[in-house]
Protein backbone atom coordinates (compact mmCIF):
# COMPACT_ATOMS: atom_id res chain seq x y z
CA UNK A 1 0.00 0.00 0.00
CA UNK A 2 1.41 3.38 -1.06
CA UNK A 3 0.68 6.04 1.57
CA UNK A 4 -0.06 9.44 0.02
CA UNK A 5 -0.42 12.76 1.83
CA UNK A 6 -2.23 15.41 -0.24
CA UNK A 7 -2.06 19.18 0.29
CA UNK A 8 -4.23 21.61 -1.67
CA UNK A 9 -7.55 21.72 -3.48
CA UNK A 10 -10.10 18.89 -3.92
CA UNK A 11 -9.20 18.45 -7.61
CA UNK A 12 -5.73 17.30 -6.55
CA UNK A 13 -6.70 14.85 -3.82
CA UNK A 14 -9.42 13.47 -6.10
CA UNK A 15 -6.83 12.23 -8.58
CA UNK A 16 -6.74 9.33 -6.11
CA UNK A 17 -9.85 9.85 -3.98
CA UNK A 18 -12.89 10.62 -6.14
CA UNK A 19 -11.59 9.09 -9.35
CA UNK A 20 -13.50 6.43 -11.32
CA UNK A 21 -10.23 5.21 -12.84
CA UNK A 22 -8.43 4.49 -9.56
CA UNK A 23 -9.97 1.05 -9.27
CA UNK A 24 -6.88 -0.81 -8.10
CA UNK A 25 -6.94 1.03 -4.75
CA UNK A 26 -3.21 0.70 -4.10
CA UNK A 27 -3.24 3.99 -2.22
CA UNK A 28 -3.95 5.13 1.32
CA UNK A 29 -4.79 8.84 1.18
CA UNK A 30 -4.61 11.53 3.87
CA UNK A 31 -5.78 15.03 2.96
CA UNK A 32 -4.64 18.36 4.42
CA UNK A 33 -6.47 21.32 2.90
CA UNK A 34 -4.71 24.66 2.83
CA UNK A 35 -1.57 26.59 2.12
CA UNK A 36 1.96 25.30 1.62
CA UNK A 37 3.72 28.64 2.11
CA UNK A 38 2.93 29.91 5.60
CA UNK A 39 5.21 29.64 8.64
CA UNK A 40 2.59 27.89 10.78
CA UNK A 41 2.39 24.96 8.35
CA UNK A 42 6.14 24.53 8.30
CA UNK A 43 6.18 24.50 12.10
CA UNK A 44 3.46 21.85 12.18
CA UNK A 45 4.81 19.55 9.48
CA UNK A 46 6.34 17.10 11.95
CA UNK A 47 2.90 16.64 13.51
CA UNK A 48 1.02 16.47 10.20
CA UNK A 49 3.29 14.07 8.31
CA UNK A 50 3.27 10.41 9.38
CA UNK A 51 6.63 8.64 9.30
CA UNK A 52 5.14 6.15 6.87
CA UNK A 53 4.31 8.74 4.17
CA UNK A 54 5.58 7.61 0.75
CA UNK A 55 4.28 10.34 -1.57
CA UNK A 56 3.18 13.96 -1.15
CA UNK A 57 0.74 15.16 -3.82
CA UNK A 58 0.16 18.93 -3.75
CA UNK A 59 -0.86 22.07 -5.64
CA UNK A 60 -0.73 25.85 -5.26
CA UNK A 61 -4.39 26.72 -5.80
CA UNK A 62 -4.85 28.33 -2.37
CA UNK A 63 -1.83 30.53 -2.96
CA UNK A 64 -3.11 31.48 -6.41
CA UNK A 65 -6.57 32.41 -5.15
CA UNK A 66 -5.64 34.17 -1.93
CA UNK A 67 -1.97 35.00 -2.37
CA UNK A 68 -1.35 35.59 1.33
CA UNK A 69 2.17 35.99 2.76
CA UNK A 70 3.77 37.35 5.90
CA UNK A 71 5.72 40.52 5.14
CA UNK A 72 7.49 42.69 7.73
CA UNK A 73 5.42 41.18 10.56
CA UNK A 74 2.14 41.85 8.79
CA UNK A 75 -0.11 39.77 6.56
CA UNK A 76 -0.07 40.84 2.91
CA UNK A 77 -2.32 39.60 0.11
CA UNK A 78 -2.77 40.41 -3.57
CA UNK A 79 -6.54 39.89 -3.33
CA UNK A 80 -8.65 42.82 -2.21
CA UNK A 81 -11.59 40.88 -0.73
CA UNK A 82 -9.62 39.38 2.14
CA UNK A 83 -9.88 41.72 5.12
CA UNK A 84 -8.74 39.55 8.01
CA UNK A 85 -6.45 36.57 8.47
CA UNK A 86 -7.49 35.01 11.76
CA UNK A 87 -7.19 37.85 14.25
CA UNK A 88 -4.73 39.82 12.12
CA UNK A 89 -5.36 42.74 9.78
CA UNK A 90 -4.62 42.00 6.12
CA UNK A 91 -2.94 44.55 3.87
CA UNK A 92 -3.46 44.55 0.11
CA UNK A 93 -0.42 44.57 -2.16
CA UNK A 94 -0.33 45.10 -5.92
CA UNK A 95 3.36 44.24 -6.10
CA UNK A 96 3.24 40.74 -7.61
CA UNK A 97 7.02 40.18 -7.63
CA UNK A 98 7.46 41.25 -4.01
CA UNK A 99 4.81 38.92 -2.64
CA UNK A 100 5.87 36.13 -5.01
CA UNK A 101 9.45 36.45 -3.78
CA UNK A 102 8.33 35.93 -0.18
CA UNK A 103 6.09 33.05 -1.22
CA UNK A 104 9.01 31.30 -2.95
CA UNK A 105 11.06 31.31 0.25
CA UNK A 106 8.24 29.74 2.26
CA UNK A 107 7.30 27.08 -0.28
CA UNK A 108 10.99 26.18 -0.65
CA UNK A 109 11.00 25.23 3.05
CA UNK A 110 7.93 23.06 2.45
CA UNK A 111 9.53 21.22 -0.48
CA UNK A 112 12.92 20.84 1.18
CA UNK A 113 11.29 19.29 4.25
CA UNK A 114 10.01 16.34 2.20
CA UNK A 115 13.10 15.99 0.02
CA UNK A 116 15.20 15.56 3.15
CA UNK A 117 12.88 12.75 4.24
CA UNK A 118 13.28 11.03 0.85
CA UNK A 119 9.53 11.32 0.20
CA UNK A 120 8.39 11.45 -3.44
CA UNK A 121 6.95 14.90 -4.25
CA UNK A 122 4.35 15.27 -7.01
CA UNK A 123 3.07 18.73 -7.98
CA UNK A 124 -0.31 18.86 -9.68
CA UNK A 125 -0.24 21.74 -12.18
CA UNK A 126 -3.93 22.50 -11.79
CA UNK A 127 -5.38 25.21 -14.06
CA UNK A 128 -8.76 26.95 -14.01
CA UNK A 129 -10.79 26.03 -17.07
CA UNK A 130 -13.14 28.57 -18.74
CA UNK A 131 -15.51 25.84 -19.92
CA UNK A 132 -18.03 23.75 -18.01
CA UNK A 133 -19.68 20.50 -19.06
CA UNK A 134 -22.94 18.82 -18.18
CA UNK A 135 -21.61 15.83 -20.07
CA UNK A 136 -18.42 15.38 -22.08
CA UNK A 137 -20.06 16.46 -25.33
CA UNK A 138 -21.75 19.64 -24.09
CA UNK A 139 -19.20 22.34 -23.20
CA UNK A 140 -20.41 25.81 -22.24
CA UNK A 141 -18.98 28.91 -20.54
CA UNK A 142 -18.41 28.54 -16.81
CA UNK A 143 -21.30 29.74 -14.65
CA UNK A 144 -21.53 32.86 -12.52
CA UNK A 145 -20.68 30.83 -9.40
CA UNK A 146 -17.30 29.97 -10.90
CA UNK A 147 -14.45 32.55 -10.98
CA UNK A 148 -14.73 35.04 -13.83
CA UNK A 149 -12.50 34.69 -16.89
CA UNK A 150 -10.44 37.63 -15.62
CA UNK A 151 -9.88 35.96 -12.25
CA UNK A 152 -9.13 32.61 -13.88
CA UNK A 153 -6.39 34.23 -15.96
CA UNK A 154 -5.05 35.92 -12.83
CA UNK A 155 -4.96 32.63 -10.92
CA UNK A 156 -3.47 30.71 -13.83
CA UNK A 157 -0.72 33.31 -14.21
CA UNK A 158 0.38 32.60 -10.65
CA UNK A 159 0.06 28.81 -11.05
CA UNK A 160 2.16 28.85 -14.20
CA UNK A 161 4.85 31.02 -12.58
CA UNK A 162 4.88 28.86 -9.44
CA UNK A 163 5.21 25.68 -11.47
CA UNK A 164 8.11 27.13 -13.46
CA UNK A 165 9.85 28.07 -10.21
CA UNK A 166 9.54 24.55 -8.82
CA UNK A 167 10.64 22.99 -12.11
CA UNK A 168 13.80 25.11 -12.20
CA UNK A 169 14.63 25.17 -8.48
CA UNK A 170 13.64 21.60 -7.52
CA UNK A 171 14.02 19.21 -10.48
CA UNK A 172 13.46 16.33 -8.04
CA UNK A 173 9.77 17.29 -7.85
CA UNK A 174 7.64 15.42 -10.37
CA UNK A 175 4.92 17.40 -12.16
CA UNK A 176 1.50 16.29 -13.42
CA UNK A 177 0.85 18.47 -16.47
CA UNK A 178 -2.65 19.85 -16.89
CA UNK A 179 -4.66 18.37 -19.75
CA UNK A 180 -6.18 21.18 -21.85
CA UNK A 181 -9.22 19.09 -22.72
CA UNK A 182 -10.27 19.17 -19.04
CA UNK A 183 -13.49 21.03 -18.28
CA UNK A 184 -15.30 21.95 -15.07
CA UNK A 185 -17.97 19.37 -14.22
CA UNK A 186 -21.20 21.09 -13.21
CA UNK A 187 -23.12 17.95 -12.23
CA UNK A 188 -20.47 16.59 -9.91
CA UNK A 189 -22.00 14.33 -7.19
CA UNK A 190 -20.52 16.46 -4.39
CA UNK A 191 -22.09 19.56 -6.01
CA UNK A 192 -19.20 21.91 -5.17
CA UNK A 193 -18.13 21.85 -8.78
CA UNK A 194 -15.67 24.76 -8.62
CA UNK A 195 -12.77 22.33 -8.22
CA UNK A 196 -14.11 19.23 -9.95
CA UNK A 197 -13.35 18.46 -13.55
CA UNK A 198 -14.52 15.97 -16.15
CA UNK A 199 -13.23 12.46 -16.74
CA UNK A 200 -10.52 13.57 -19.16
CA UNK A 201 -8.85 15.28 -16.22
CA UNK A 202 -9.07 12.30 -13.86
CA UNK A 203 -7.91 9.73 -16.38
CA UNK A 204 -4.98 11.72 -17.67
CA UNK A 205 -3.86 12.91 -14.22
CA UNK A 206 -4.07 9.42 -12.73
CA UNK A 207 -2.03 7.87 -15.55
CA UNK A 208 0.57 10.62 -15.20
CA UNK A 209 0.69 10.17 -11.42
CA UNK A 210 1.32 6.44 -11.64
CA UNK A 211 3.90 6.93 -14.39
CA UNK A 212 5.76 9.55 -12.36
CA UNK A 213 6.04 7.45 -9.20
CA UNK A 214 6.71 4.17 -11.03
CA UNK A 215 10.47 4.33 -10.59
CA UNK A 216 10.08 4.23 -6.79
CA UNK A 217 7.07 1.89 -6.63
CA UNK A 218 7.47 -0.33 -9.66
CA UNK A 219 5.59 -3.33 -8.24
CA UNK A 220 2.60 -1.31 -7.06
CA UNK A 221 1.60 0.74 -10.11
CA UNK A 222 0.43 0.00 -13.63
CA UNK A 223 3.10 -0.20 -16.34
CA UNK A 224 1.88 2.19 -19.04
CA UNK A 225 4.99 1.89 -21.22
CA UNK A 226 3.41 -0.68 -23.51
CA UNK A 227 0.12 1.18 -23.86
CA UNK A 228 -0.33 2.39 -27.42
CA UNK A 229 -3.58 4.36 -27.16
CA UNK A 230 -6.05 5.98 -24.81
CA UNK A 231 -8.53 3.28 -25.81
CA UNK A 232 -6.24 0.64 -24.38
CA UNK A 233 -5.98 2.52 -21.08
CA UNK A 234 -9.75 2.60 -20.82
CA UNK A 235 -9.95 -1.07 -21.73
CA UNK A 236 -7.43 -1.97 -19.02
CA UNK A 237 -9.42 0.01 -16.47
CA UNK A 238 -12.71 -1.53 -17.52
CA UNK A 239 -14.19 1.81 -18.53
CA UNK A 240 -16.05 2.91 -21.62
CA UNK A 241 -14.27 5.30 -23.94
CA UNK A 242 -14.91 9.00 -23.40
CA UNK A 243 -13.37 11.91 -25.26
CA UNK A 244 -9.71 12.11 -24.36
CA UNK A 245 -6.98 14.50 -25.42
CA UNK A 246 -3.41 14.32 -24.16
CA UNK A 247 -2.62 17.92 -25.04
CA UNK A 248 -1.19 19.54 -21.91
CA UNK A 249 0.14 22.86 -20.74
Amino acid sequence: MIKVLSFGCPATKDILDYNPFNNNRNYSLTYHKGYQAIPELNLLLDEIVPDSTNVVLFDFVSEAMFGTVYQNEKVTTRNFWIKNWGNEQVYTSTDFEATFGIWKKEVAKFIQYFLEKNIVLVLNSFRFSPEMVIDNENPQPTSKEYPTIEKQEYYNQFLQKAEKYVEEKFPQVKIIKFNQSSKVEKNHPIKAYSFYLNEDYYLDSFVQFETLIKERFLKDVTDYNHVTSEEEIYFQMGKKLFLFNSERI
